[in-house]
């Protein structure tokens, strides 16, 4: 996988294979390409949690990022319509995240290094 962000977390962790979490994959032929995680509360009141968003950088600017939120965010809204979508964005992509109807709900904080913001969209 990529590692642009340059901190080192488990890509595996306990959280990937519990209940109905699931997992977005774009595919070039056999190259995963693109990727999102959504994780689900057990709690019906908290909003899903769309993270690890990522596209390999072969292939931006052929708008997969776009792709990969709509069908993260379909996902969501198909299996959990009554509840709201959350995640922590890096700073610098709050308009892109914003174009889907995300909002931020918290201050920027640094998570290994890198600004971040607490974005969150409401039930459509």
């Amino acid at each position: 996988m990529w590692s642009e962000q340059a901190c080192i977390y488990l890509d595996i962790d306990g959280d990937d294979l519990l209940g109905e979490n699931r997992h977005i994959l774009g595919w070039q032929g056999d190259t995963l390409v693109a990727y999102a995680r959504i994780l689900v509360s057990e709690e019906a009141v908290e909003p899903v949690t769309i993270g690890r968003v990522i596209v390999s950088p072969a292939v931006r600017g052929e708008r997969l990022g776009y792709q990969l939120m709509e069908r993260a965010i379909a996902s969501c809204e198909q299996r959990w319509p009554e509840r709201a979508i959350y995640l922590g964005a890096q700073a610098h992509l709050r308009a892109f995240y914003g174009h889907f109807g995300f909002i931020a709900v918290t201050d920027v904080y640094d998570e290994d290094g890198i600004a971040h913001v607490g974005m969150a969209r409401e039930v459509q």
